[in-house]
């Protein structure tokens, strides 16, 4: 998926040390997003995942002086609208790669 131009990122978020466990019976309503265009804002990512579910905050990560991180958090009211926008989200990426490699 792009966002700006740039190619993005899209998984649940994960702790390191949760990171090896199973994925299959995870919950999860805070989605990470990495890659993301320094010009990306949040209502960038509100509109892109706004239409999977609620969204209770979606925040791109700045430095201390206002500078993106090029990352960010999307948190859904409800888990399985945050897994249904991941999923939805990485089919997107996988669509566009296999185009770009045709």
């Amino acid at each position: 998926m792009l966002i700006k131009d740039k190619q993005v990122y899209v998984g649940h978020f994960l702790r390191k040390q949760e990171r090896d466990s199973s994925l299959s019976n995870t919950k999860f309503n805070n989605v990470y997003v990495k890659n993301l265009s320094e010009s990306t804002t949040n209502e960038d990512l509100k509109k892109i995942f706004g239409e999977y579910g609620t969204i209770t905050s979606a925040v791109v990560m700045r430095d201390a002086d206002g500078k993106s991180k090029c990352f960010g958090f999307v948190n859904f009211e409800n888990p399985d609208d945050a897994a249904n926008a991941v999923e939805a989200l990485l089919e997107r990426l996988r669509r566009n790669r296999n185009e770009n490699l045709s």
